[in-house]
C-alpha cells in the first residue's frame, strides 16, 4: 500500500513538474515573441510600435501593386512604405490611425486607390495588438484572435505576417528594397485579357467605392496631406506585348 502510495505521489509530482514547465516554457517563448514583433524591422511593426519615423516624409501606402514605391526605386531616402498585400480599406485605416498618433501631419502620405475597393475586416493585424499604436476599434469581428493572442501570444506564429517580421528581423535593411519582379506572361499580354482583380478595378461599383472611400478618408484624416494614384494597368491595347518582345 505504502509502494503505490508512492508511486502515486512521485507519478502527481512529475505531472505538477511537467505542466510547470510547460507553462513556464509557453510564457517564456511569448515574451520572446512580443519582442521580436516590437523590435523587428518589419515596416509594420515599426507603424504600430514607438518608432519614430522621424527621417521620413514621404508615405506609399496600398496593397501589392504599390509595394515597389520605395527609397530605392524612387531614388529618394525619405520614402517610406507601408504598402503590403491584399491591404484593404479596413487595414488601410488602422495604418492611418497609428500614423496619427506618430504626429507626421508634415509629411505627405500617397494612397494606392485600389486598396479601397474591399473592406472586409482581416484579423492578420491583431499580431500587433501588443503594440501601443496598435487601435482596438472597430474590431469586434477580431475578438477571439485578440483574446487568444493575448494570453498566449505564442499564437501568434500561425499568422501569415509572423514570418516576414521574422525575416526582417535579422535582415533589418532588406523590407524597404521589398518591390515585385512580376512580368506580364507573353500569352496574357497577346490575348489581352484582363485579369479578374483587373476587371474588378475598372467596373463602375469599384470606381464609386474608391471615390466614396477617398472622400472618408480626406474627411476624417484631414490633418495629413493625403494624395492619391493609381498603378497603371497594363494589357494589350496599351502594346505592352511589343516592349516585351524587346
Amino acid at each position: 500500500m505504502r509502494k503505490n502510495s508512492f508511486i502515486f505521489s512521485s507519478n502527481l509530482t512529475k505531472f505538477i513538474f511537467g505542466i510547470s514547465s510547460g507553462i513556464f516554457l509557453i510564457l517564456i517563448f511569448s515574451l520572446i515573441i512580443n519582442f521580436i514583433i516590437e523590435k523587428s524591422n518589419f515596416r509594420l511593426s515599426r507603424i504600430f510600435s514607438e518608432n519614430k519615423l522621424s527621417n521620413f516624409n514621404i508615405f506609399f501606402l496600398g496593397n501589392s501593386r504599390s509595394v515597389s514605391l520605395n527609397k530605392i526605386t524612387l531614388e529618394n531616402n525619405e520614402v517610406f512604405n507601408i504598402s503590403y498585400n491584399s491591404l484593404n480599406y479596413y487595414e488601410v485605416k488602422k495604418i492611418l490611425d497609428a500614423l496619427e498618433d506618430k504626429n507626421i501631419n508634415d509629411s505627405v502620405i500617397y494612397i494606392e486607390l485600389t486598396s479601397l475597393i474591399y473592406d472586409n475586416i482581416e484579423c492578420r493585424f491583431t499580431i500587433f495588438s501588443n503594440l501601443n499604436h496598435f487601435h482596438h476599434k472597430n474590431s469586434e469581428h477580431c475578438k477571439y484572435e485578440l483574446l487568444l493572442q493575448k494570453f498566449l501570444p505564442v499564437s501568434k506564429v500561425k499568422n501569415e505576417i509572423f514570418l516576414r517580421i521574422l525575416y526582417y528581423t535579422f535582415y533589418r535593411n532588406e523590407d524597404q528594397k521589398w518591390k515585385n519582379n512580376y512580368i506580364m506572361p507573353l500569352k496574357t499580354c497577346e490575348e489581352g485579357n484582363l485579369s479578374p482583380f483587373a476587371q474588378k478595378i475598372i467596373s463602375d461599383e469599384s470606381k464609386d467605392f474608391m471615390i466614396l472611400r477617398a472622400q472618408e478618408i480626406l474627411k476624417k484624416y484631414n490633418q495629413f496631406n493625403i494624395k492619391f494614384f493609381i498603378t497603371p494597368i497594363f494589357n494589350k491595347k496599351k502594346k505592352l506585348c511589343s516592349r516585351i518582345r524587346k
